[in-house]
């Protein structure tokens, strides 16, 4: 499972590991990072270059071996 909260100055992902069945404790990532879009020396507007390193980083952390293997994404929106 793929978790993104993504803002106008940063992203940050995490992966968990599907789990069937209801859950009584809160689980811990196997993967995540955060990046900052806009910093006082930085600005990334290609937010989809940001989002496929960033997924590519999980590939090559070894939390996923291809992007195929996330089954299900979901996304913080706040107004």
């Amino acid at each position: 499972i793929l978790v993104v909260n993504g803002g106008s100055s940063s992203y940050k992902l995490a992966l968990y590991k599907h789990v069937n069945g209801a859950l009584n404790t809160p689980q811990k990532p196997i993967w995540n990072t955060n990046c900052e879009l806009k910093t006082k020396d930085t600005h990334h507007p290609n937010t989809k270059m940001v989002l496929q390193k960033l997924l590519h980083d999980a590939i090559d952390s070894g939390a996923i071996t291809a992007l195929s293997d996330i089954d299900i994404v979901g996304h913080r929106v706040v107004h």
